[in-house]
């Protein structure tokens, strides 16, 4: 008997703006197959960007997928971070515990990291556990 596996496709997603300018001429972060990056720190109003810091998210979050965002709804629900609905939906309630989170590990930003994700148990870590 043959079983056709389904095939899985790994596509990299880079959120940040091909056109806005970067840090010190530094390019953003090169996205492998199943990585996702954002850009934080910039100053909208200056064109500032002195303080852009570029850091790893997981993509099933920059996806919006509703499933992922309920987990971490509740992955900060069980650590009193978040009190609202468990709705998928990565609204202001759950930015501000995100940021909350993040802001006890030193990282304050209401975009989850891949660093937040996996302290909330939500990413596989490797066998070395990075």
């Amino acid at each position: 008997m043959i079983r056709f596996l389904p095939l899985l496709l790994l596509v990299a997603c880079n959120a940040a703006d091909p056109t806005a300018p970067l840090t010190d001429g530094e390019k953003p972060p090169v996205a492998r197959p199943g990585e996702c990056y954002v850009r934080t720190g910039e100053d909208a109003a200056t064109d500032d960007d002195s303080d852009v810091i570029w850091f790893e998210v997981p993509c099933a979050l920059q996806d919006r997928d509703p499933v992922f965002i309920a987990q971490v709804q509740r992955a900060l629900a069980v650590r009193d971070f978040y009190d609202g609905p468990v709705d998928g939906l990565y609204g202001s309630d759950t930015k501000a515990a995100v940021a909350g989170f993040q802001r006890t590990g030193g990282f304050d930003n209401e975009t989850l990291s891949m660093d937040a994700a996996k302290a909330l148990g939500l990413i596989a870590l490797g066998r070395d556990g990075v």
